[in-house]
Formats: C-alpha cells, sequence, structure tokens
C-alpha cells in the first residue's frame, strides 16, 4: 500500500458532495500512508483519520473577489507562484508520499500538485468529476495556454481516474490522455434494490415514466 499525498482545493470531507466522495474512497485507508495537503478545511465537518495540513497559497485570497479572473491566471503563467516543494516538504515533516492524489476541479490546485509532483519525481494519480477549467476562470488571452498545460498533466499522469465512461471520453478525446472509469460506490447503508422491485416500479403509471 502506496503512501499518498492528497493535494487539491477538493480535500475529503462531508460537507460539499466531491469531498462527500473522496471521504468514501479514502476511508479505511492506513493513517500512517495518507496525509491530506490543501486549503482549511470546512469547520464541525467529517474528515479522514489522517493528518490535514493547510499549505499557504497567497493567491487564494482574491479566489472569491472581483479580482478572480487576474488572480486565477497567475498560475498560468508562472509556477513560481505555487507552493515550493521545499515549503510542502516542510509540512508533510516525515511523512514521504510515494504518489500524489489530485482532483481536476480548481487549475490552481490541481496546478501545484503536478508542480509539485513533477519537481519531486512522484507519479500523479487525477481523479476527473466534471470539466477541469469549469471552476476557476482565468483571462482569455491565457486559455490556449491554461489547456496545454491541462494536457501536460493528463498524458504525465500516471493514473487518470474519471468519475463515469462518458467523463472519460471526453477527457481522452479533448486532451488526448488515456483515463479509467471509476465508479464511487454507494453510501453506506444503501442496498441496491432488487430487479424484480425495479420491474413492479417502472410498471406503475407515473413512476420512472
Amino acid at each position: 500500500m502506496r503512501k499518498i499525498l492528497i493535494y487539491t482545493y477538493e480535500t475529503p470531507n462531508n460537507r460539499h458532495a466531491g469531498s462527500m466522495q473522496l471521504l468514501r474512497v479514502f476511508q479505511g485507508y492506513s493513517r500512517e500512508r495518507l496525509m491530506v495537503l490543501g486549503p482549511k478545511s470546512p469547520a464541525e465537518t467529517k474528515l479522514l483519520d489522517c493528518p490535514y495540513r493547510q499549505v499557504p497559497y497567497p493567491i487564494q485570497r482574491w479566489r472569491n473577489t472581483r479580482l478572480h479572473r487576474w488572480a486565477m491566471s497567475l498560475p498560468v503563467l508562472t509556477s513560481a507562484l505555487c507552493p515550493r516543494p521545499e515549503a510542502v516538504a516542510s509540512f508533510l515533516g516525515s511523512f514521504v508520499p510515494d504518489a500524489v492524489f489530485t482532483v481536476m476541479d480548481n487549475f490552481s490546485w490541481y496546478r501545484a500538485a503536478w508542480d509539485y509532483a513533477v519537481k519531486t519525481g512522484k507519479p500523479l494519480i487525477t481523479m476527473t468529476m466534471d470539466a477541469p477549467d469549469r471552476f476557476e476562470k482565468n483571462l482569455g488571452i491565457l486559455e490556449a495556454r491554461k489547456q496545454r498545460q491541462i494536457r501536460a498533466i493528463y498524458q504525465g499522469a500516471e493514473r487518470n481516474l474519471c468519475v463515469s465512461r462518458q467523463m472519460g471520453e471526453f477527457i481522452e478525446k479533448r486532451y488526448r490522455a488515456k483515463t479509467e472509469t471509476f465508479y464511487f460506490g454507494p453510501p453506506d447503508g444503501i442496498v441496491a434494490r432488487v430487479a424484480a422491485d425495479s420491474g413492479r416500479l417502472r410498471g406503475q403509471d407515473g413512476l420512472l415514466s
């Protein structure tokens, strides 16, 4: 079992949909072989039983302001504003990851995870739940540059996990990278309906019609 550094904006917790999925995926993973690095997790939320570290990332203070496009354009221009690997190492302490895991949602964060993985020689594992360029907006003049960087991340990753076959096909076509479909299992306590019950429901007027 490899030591995994979860380096992402979407940290595992039970507050948001994507975060909840990550919480379920990594629950049960050895505490000593897991660490989460990202923004501060929401207060009073359920977390994984492993260390969480908040890494300073100064441009994030402008994320929810009128300067969003300008601030989120900076990581497209240069990796110099990403947390430096030396700084990341100081937060990890004695934890030395074998691989880096990131969610392809907010470019500035998965760009930082990619930068860390490349500079430290660690394999990168990506998880795609939505279009990777949807959540952060940048200046239009930089869009082509950003798309080239996203393609490089996918093509350089060890594994690209996608939450559906359709998402995988989209990533493969747009970024010319191999993907794997990863279906999240049902939450604890949810039991699949037997086929006979499903057939009966489909036959009732107004239900699933």
